[in-house]
């Protein structure tokens, strides 16, 4: 006589969940001219990039640093170090230093379409003058508002994705399950994946030395980094850390904070490039 019962098959294995990965982007906000007058701002930016390129150049584990999003800043730099073009350039063509995809970087509400268009194609221009790649990145971090057609405008330029700060509806991040990342679509129905950068574009601005406390004071900053903005994201393995902030120069020590980030976080990923690498 034979049993009708079967043994029950093994219940399927529940996947590991990806491991958290921080990405950095190390960058300067740059304004042309605002509360300084636009000479002094080209006197404090000779400073910046002299010390950028001086730090990526050095043995130690820094590479990439992002200009903002704009090709005007090099026109600017070299107005006054005509010397340094040939260095600049074979950065530029390494990919250690990111320009464009804009010319300059816009306040979108203020000029109209053309020239934000125009904007773009000095800015296209410019990336083929410095053999670097026009950057697939939206980046407009520091825009007051922005167009209903800015969608139409990025996919024009051949960009699909658009990473801001300011500017987001507040009835969005007052909803209970906001999320940082979601698509917008322009009039004429073309799309973006819209990123809010959290914490806008200065949240991991002036990281703490690793000798501070033994690296205690420097796990911690990170630590609130990812409570505050992990739970806020579509891809809630992956949090982004923007380490700059308006007409400042480069942490002379980040590469030992680069270094130090592992051994604090022995089970987080750490990732720092510029921000085509991250989308």
């Amino acid at each position: 006589m034979t049993s009708n019962r079967t043994s029950a098959a093994p219940p399927a294995p529940v996947p590991a969940a990806p491991p958290l990965t921080v990405f950095l982007y190390s960058h300067t906000h740059w304004d042309r001219e605002w509360y300084l007058s636009r000479n002094q701002f080209q006197y404090r930016l000779i400073r910046t990039v002299d010390e950028i390129v001086e730090i990526i150049e050095a043995d130690n584990s820094f590479e990439t640093f992002v200009l903002d999003g704009q090709t005007s800043i090099i026109d600017d730099y070299l107005e006054i170090r005509p010397e340094r073009c040939g260095k600049l350039a074979e950065l530029i063509r390494a990919g250690k230093l990111v320009i464009g995809p804009w010319y300059t970087m816009p306040d979108i509400f203020l000029p109209d379409g053309e020239s934000l268009i125009r904007n773009f194609l000095f800015g296209h221009r410019d990336c083929a003058r410095w053999d670097a790649p026009f950057p697939n990145v939206g980046y407009v971090p520091d825009s007051f508002g922005h167009i209903e057609q800015l969608p139409q405008l990025l996919r024009g330029a051949g960009i699909d994705n658009f990473l801001f700060s300011r500017g987001l509806p507040v009835e969005f991040e007052n909803r209970p399950c906001f999320k940082r990342e979601f698509l917008w679509r322009a009039p004429n129905g073309d799309a973006v994946l819209a990123i809010h950068l959290p914490g806008a574009y200065l949240n991991a601005m002036f990281l703490l030395s690793p000798a501070e406390r033994d690296g205690e004071a420097l796990r911690e900053r990170i630590q609130a980094m990812i409570d505050q903005f992990r739970p806020a994201s579509h891809a809630p393995d992956l949090v982004l850390g923007a380490h700059g902030i308006d007409h400042c120069w480069l942490q002379r020590d980040i590469p030992e904070i680069l270094d130090a980030l592992p051994k604090l976080f022995p089970d987080v990923r750490f990732r720092h490039g510029s921000l085509q690498d991250y989308l």
